[in-house]
């Protein structure tokens, strides 16, 4: 909290006071914000002396007011389609991207881009792009969700892919 009212000091803004309306927008129905959401809203007023206010849109219609009505922050989440950083990098902050609903653009990140999508190992150049993107707080990463299974001990061979698809194929159960 110190960090932050630091560097809301320093913005043409100074302080909590100063601020413009900021309103978060989500996808649900009915006014159930998720506690993630609750909990953000509130530390921002209890830290920091912000209000957020909080525009809920129906799913259905979520992704395309994105693209057309633009508040000043949304929340969304992103499952990886095949498990490479490509698929978040590129997909979500290259400049004209449909996914870049945040509409960020960075030359240098683009550049970066362009060269990972030519070299075999393009690691590096994507962790080269993901630190530009904190640095500019493209973004602000909230959670990675974690799945637990329970697999009795006369099972063997389960397997989950890097997706979290379950692999039964190998799948043996022994006798018990």
């Amino acid at each position: 909290p110190e960090q932050a009212k630091a560097s809301l000091a320093k913005s043409k803004y100074k302080n909590a006071a100063g601020l413009p309306q900021i309103t978060l927008t989500t996808s649900g129905f009915g006014g159930q914000v998720s506690k993630v959401l609750e909990a953000l809203v509130q530390e921002w007023r209890d830290n920091l002396g912000v209000e957020v206010k909080i525009r809920e849109l129906e799913p259905e219609l979520f992704l395309y007011e994105l693209k057309t009505e633009k508040n000043e922050m949304f929340d969304m989440g992103w499952i990886a389609d095949y498990a490479h950083p490509q698929d978040f990098v590129d997909m979500l902050f290259r400049t004209g991207m449909d996914a870049n609903y945040g509409e960020y653009s960075n030359p240098e990140v683009d550049k970066l881009l362009n060269q990972a999508a030519l070299v075999g190992d393009s690691f590096t150049l994507y962790q080269q792009a993901e630190q530009k993107l904190v640095d500019d707080a493209a973004c602000l990463p909230l959670y990675t969700s974690r799945s637990y299974t329970l697999i009795k001990p006369y099972v063997t061979g389960y397997r989950v892919s890097p997706l979290g698809f379950v692999q039964l194929n190998r799948v043996s159960v022994a006798a018990h």
